[in-house]
């Protein structure tokens, strides 16, 4: 998965899959509802970046007849390396946004920065 390069000063929006989706994914996201965060798996640098970070937005993928979102805004509570590819991230939803994405997620894009909901 790509990302693009965090610009000081912008919010910083994680892409995850829909909760409904199934399909077979390396990163798996445990969901609070389809608009909250509990954790996800994800690439050091974007568990490090959002370590960094401390706060960032859920841009939550289309799915079905779902529109893509950002859902929420959620603190980052603690990051735990799972092995030297992935990381266990822990979230603490903060509030529900429930806005649209300020961009279209590029094929393959994890994270991306840009103005806050």
């Amino acid at each position: 998965m790509k990302r693009s390069v965090r610009r000081p000063g912008l919010a910083l929006y994680l892409v995850l899959h829909h909760p409904g989706d199934t399909s077979d994914s390396r990163w798996k996201n445990v969901w609070v509802g389809e608009s909250g965060i509990a954790a996800i798996t994800t690439k050091p640098s974007i568990a490090r970046e959002a370590l960094d970070e401390g706060r960032v937005f859920i841009h939550r993928c289309a799915y079905g007849s779902e529109p893509a979102k950002v859902v929420c805004e959620a603190r980052v509570v603690k990051a735990d390396a799972v092995d030297a590819t992935m990381w266990l991230v822990h979230f603490e939803t903060i509030r529900l946004v429930d806005a649209p994405p300020p961009r279209p997620a590029e094929q393959g894009l994890s994270s991306y920065s840009d103005e806050a909901p």
